[in-house]
């Protein structure tokens, strides 16, 4: 869930017609027995298991069970880094369920409601909302979502009353929003959100559209400024339990940054009551409490090694308020080390770098940053790439460098420019 491909395999369940399982636990974008968020499991056992019966033809049960076990996760309080989060396996003997789950609320005078509205609500972000998004595909290492507070005062809110009992959700939020926009595009991003009795805020899942894209991606349609439109989003799948006195609640934003580049010209939305979200309800079934656990992973060995440099891994944001700039650094120096067994010393660093003026879309820009190094004796080689990206109201402009080196001597000096149509974005 904590991956950049939450919907990948609750698509190929439904979309393929072959014996298939899926599996689905609380990760990042990391392997099962070694990720963060855990519990891990011993996701090593689980693959050989699957191989030696398709590839080796062994009877050993792979197929048994329900075709989707996904972990079921608990309200949990925000924070960029999870080792472990809260929750419990549950099973679905097919996917998707063959009964309709959803439950419906309405996005009206700052509430989900039951009901429509004949509400109107405002929305013009800063070009900087979205700074506690986390990284686009996170790796476990600090560079999850932080509180969204931040975001969610930059954006249209729209929260329940406290909830009187949990309420499980299994699969694929859709956010229906009854819009008018002040411009031919832009792009609009949906937060569904658990909101603690505290207030602090977890992002739960996510969407964005390009509203040029609202049909087709191949084939781009402006809106028509001022014209009533409907609009749908699906967001990222999830597993999820808001729990008893937490509050189920959507954020609407005009800007996310830096996970969607911003459209030309800042947007204004407004907002109908008649929009509504789409979660997708799961009630307990007595199969849930008789589920086997899976196999704790095994301990797993280091190559002997040696540490030379420590690795420093972190987000930062700045604001200038005399600039009017907010920077974003991404640190993601992997440190240095020495590998024993085969004499070699290995060293990575990096930087990204993402700025921008709350008021200004064109200002975007993102520079990254690397150096790589290997060696072993008296032989050496190293790298170093940088990367910018800009863009004008027409195109998107990319300069990157490459050089590499063995030893003092420079081998390869590459220079790229490359100018891309925004295609309606």
């Amino acid at each position: 869930w904590a991956d950049a491909y939450t919907d990948t395999v609750g698509r190929l369940l439904a979309g393929l017609d072959v014996p298939r399982r899926g599996l689905i636990g609380p990760w990042s974008h990391a392997y099962p027995h070694i990720a963060e968020p855990g519990p891990a499991i011993d996701f090593i056992g689980e693959a050989v298991r699957w191989w030696d019966h398709w590839l080796k033809g062994r009877d050993n049960g792979a197929m048994d069970g329900p075709m989707l076990r996904a972990w079921l996760q608990d309200s949990t309080a925000p924070a960029a880094r999870q080792p472990s989060v809260p929750g419990h396996w549950v099973s679905e003997p097919v996917w998707p369920p063959r009964e309709d789950r959803d439950r419906h609320w309405h996005l009206a005078d700052s509430r989900l409601t039951a009901e429509p509205a004949e509400s109107v609500t405002a929305i013009c972000s800063p070009q900087d909302t979205g700074l506690a998004s986390g990284a686009w595909c996170g790796y476990g290492l600090g560079d999850g979502p932080a509180d969204q507070r931040i975001d969610d005062a930059k954006s249209a809110a729209f929260a329940t009353a406290p909830l009187g009992a949990a309420v499980a959700v299994l699969g694929t939020p859709v956010v229906t929003l009854d819009i008018a926009a002040n411009h031919l595009t832009g792009t609009i991003a949906v937060r569904l959100l658990d909101i603690a009795p505290d207030g602090a805020s977890t992002r739960v899942s996510y969407g964005l559209l390009a509203l040029s894209h609202r049909d087709s991606h191949s084939d781009p349609c402006p809106m028509q400024p001022g014209l009533r439109t409907r609009v749908t989003l699906r967001l990222n799948d999830i597993g999820w339990r808001f729990l008893p006195g937490h509050r189920i609640a959507v954020a609407v934003s005009t800007a996310y940054w830096p996970t969607a580049w911003p459209a030309p010209a800042p947007l204004t939305l407004q907002i109908y009551g008649t929009s509504r979200l789409a979660v997708p309800i799961r009630t307990g079934r007595p199969e849930d409490d008789v589920l086997l656990p899976f196999a704790p992973p095994p301990p797993i060995g280091t190559l002997p090694h040696q540490r030379r440099r420590t690795p420093d891994r972190g987000r930062t944001v700045t604001i200038d308020f005399a600039g009017g700039l907010t920077k974003l650094i991404a640190r993601k120096d992997r440190g240095a080390i020495h590998l024993d067994g085969i004499d070699l010393d290995v060293d990575a660093s990096g930087e990204e770098r993402f700025v921008i003026d709350p008021a200004d879309p064109l200002s975007a820009r993102v520079e990254t940053h690397w150096d790589c190094a290997m060696a072993r004796g008296d032989w050496t080689m190293s790298s170093t790439s940088d990367v910018v990206m800009t863009a004008d109201a027409a195109q998107f402009h990319i300069e990157a460098r490459l050089v590499v080196r063995e030893g003092d001597a420079v081998v390869s000096n590459r220079h790229w420019s490359v100018a891309i149509p925004r295609d309606g974005i």
